[in-house]
């Protein structure tokens, strides 16, 4: 939702059994964190999506029968940690930089 009264919100189905969701510091990128049945198995997964609600990225856990029970964003919002069972997995985020050529020596790009 934009505000408290946001007729149209942003719905999305993960299709996951969540367990956790957590914002990174600057509000631009959100993990969901849970497990999805493979079978007769279980796989922990995280899914990254922007704050408009658009799926970037996900990652699928490589321990199988565990769910992902907490994600956590470092300070900058560049790492990630997710407990699964009695380990802890960290993940690095890279974000993607827009850049244009201005003129024969500049370049210009915006953070």
């Amino acid at each position: 939702m934009t505000h408290e009264r946001d007729n149209d919100p942003i719905l999305i189905d993960t299709t996951l059994n969540i367990y956790s969701v957590a914002w990174n510091p600057t509000g631009n990128i959100f993990a969901v964190g849970g497990c999805v049945n493979e079978g007769e198995s279980i796989r922990g997964v995280m899914q990254l999506y922007s704050n408009q609600g658009i799926h970037l990225r996900t990652i699928r856990i490589p321990q199988v029968g565990e769910k992902v029970n907490r994600v956590s964003f470092e300070g900058t919002g560049l790492r990630l940690v997710m407990s699964v069972g009695n380990a802890l997995f960290f993940a690095n985020i890279k974000a993607d930089y827009k850049w244009g050529y201005m003129s024969n020596e500049t370049l210009v790009f915006g953070y």
